[in-house]
């Protein structure tokens, strides 16, 4: 199976729900992570460029440029959640931390963002952006932040980081962009050769902190709901 982006709210993957859905508060217990493009997000984050007309989280720790290293009780000694982007065009996320583990789906989006929430030796539980959670080799992930815009309306990229700033473009709904920096509540974005900062809250990857709950250590990924 594949996860194509992006197709905004059609959750559509594994045949019945799987057991880790019940422990998102802000998911149905019957959601279903949706499919992720094969052709990838490019095509969702064209931007409406306006040249100067209107009509036309980031974890501390984790940030680009961070003065010192700190060493955590992990196995990369990393901090845990933490955010990476997918390596490839191809990723295979899979029940459990080994290549003998059941491939719930493939991600076909290079730069996708997720957040590592647990993590062995070789192995990364990632969520996704629809709420998906899976193991994948730490070897198909990079640290390169990413972002995917969130809601159903397109967001204005602004040329400041306040609200009154001037509209520079704006960003198509679930579209990925590459991140530069955050502060003051927005987030410098830049998507091709056009750049410009977006509200902090209206970006998924850019989150300061957990933007999932890791599932109950007892929960098999891929699990029909009611078998363990």
């Amino acid at each position: 199976m594949s996860k194509t982006f992006p197709r905004p709210l059609n959750r559509l993957l594994l045949p019945m729900p799987t057991l880790f859905s019940l422990f998102f508060s802000v998911k149905s217990p019957h959601h279903r992570p949706c499919p992720r493009v094969k052709s990838g997000w490019a095509r969702a984050a064209v931007l409406a460029l306006s040249l100067g007309m209107v009509c036309g989280g980031v974890a501390p720790a984790a940030q680009a440029g961070s003065a010192e290293e700190e060493s955590f009780n992990t196995p990369s000694k990393q901090p845990v959640p933490r955010w990476a982007s997918l390596r490839s065009n191809e990723v295979y996320a899979r029940s459990g931390p080994t290549k003998e583990n059941k491939v719930l789906w493939t991600y076909r989006q290079k730069n996708l963002p997720v957040q590592i929430i647990s993590e062995t030796r070789e192995w990364r539980m990632i969520c996704d952006p629809d709420g998906g959670i899976a193991w994948v080799s730490r070897s198909m992930l990079k640290s390169q932040r990413s972002v995917v815009s969130m809601g159903t309306q397109k967001i204005d990229l602004l040329s400041a980081a306040k609200p009154t700033a001037k509209v520079k473009a704006r960003l198509n709904p679930r579209a990925l962009a590459t991140l530069d920096k955050c502060k003051k509540g927005y987030c410098k974005v830049s998507v091709g050769n056009v750049d410009g900062w977006a509200p902090q809250d209206r970006l998924w990857g850019a989150q300061e902190g957990a933007a999932c709950k890791r599932p109950d250590p007892f929960t098999r990924l891929g699990t029909p709901l009611g078998v363990r």
